[in-house]
């Protein structure tokens, strides 16, 4: 540190002091003090812009941009309000429709339009085999679905363990095919009604097999399969749901 009032003499200054530099202690600190002040106006340069530009922001380019805004709103607003009001049903599909949680009509394959909020499509439990091409393996998978598949439909179940009449336990594989004839009485007769015809298959597949012995079981499949037919159909006709054939497709003895 040097004393005030003094400065350095050539024969006193450092080896690395720069040739022609001011040696004064007053010079030292106006330049430490101008260098700290371009600092100092470097960093008020941001606020001195944002404001100028805030400045230059008029009132009608304010009131311009809550327009645009607004505007953009209102827009997003009608854009849902006509996708959801409009509704497409693809062929051979159907939709219940419900409206204040009451059934008001169903729609057929075409472009129907709803009052959105108070037209409101009925779910209903659906269950189907999802296979990929070229391999034997399969998964069932069950979704809830506002449309309801007028297709015919076929439900393969699990072997089940079925015992004659000279009690023995035998492994029997069957098929049901159907096909929905009355969505309505579809929708709201039955909760699930893929697993209601599989149950309905399999107590009354037991009945049948339950009065015949093993030989009998064998030898008169086709009586099974008609008994099992007419006995299904009468009952699944209060579903909606009409059955159109009834297969045992395999016989395992013990």
């Amino acid at each position: 540190c040097l004393p005030s009032g003094r400065s350095l003499r050539a024969d006193h200054r450092p080896p690395f002091w720069p040739e022609g530099a001011r040696t004064s202690a007053g010079s030292l600190r106006a330049a430490m003090g101008g260098s700290m002040a371009e600092r100092m106006g470097a960093a008020l340069v941001p606020d001195l812009a944002g404001r100028r530009l805030q400045d230059e922001l008029s009132d009608e380019d304010v009131s311009s941009l809550i327009a645009f805004f607004v505007c953009l709103f209102i827009a997003l607003v009608i854009l849902y309000f006509t996708l959801a009001t409009i509704i497409i049903v693809r062929q051979a599909e159907v939709m219940v429709i419900e409206r204040f949680g009451k059934y008001r009509t169903t729609l057929s394959p075409g472009l129907h339009f709803l009052i959105p909020f108070v037209d409101v499509p009925r779910k209903v439990s659906w269950r189907y085999v999802d296979a990929k091409y070229g391999s034997n393996q399969f998964s069932v998978k069950t979704i809830d679905t506002p449309r309801i598949d007028m297709r015919e439909h076929v439900i393969d179940f699990a072997r089940q363990n079925v015992i004659t009449k000279d009690t023995v336990m035998i492994l029997i594989d069957a098929l049901v095919y159907y096909q929905v004839s009355d969505p309505r009485l579809a929708v709201f007769n039955i909760q699930n009604l893929p697993d209601a015809i599989e149950l309905l298959t399999q107590s009354t597949l037991r009945n049948i097999v339950a009065q015949l012995s093993l030989d009998d079981t064998f030898s008169s499949r086709e009586r099974v399969n008609d008994e099992l037919l007419q006995t299904i159909i009468r009952d699944a006709e209060r579903w909606g749901v009409t059955i159109t054939r009834v297969e045992v497709k395999s016989i395992i003895p013990p």
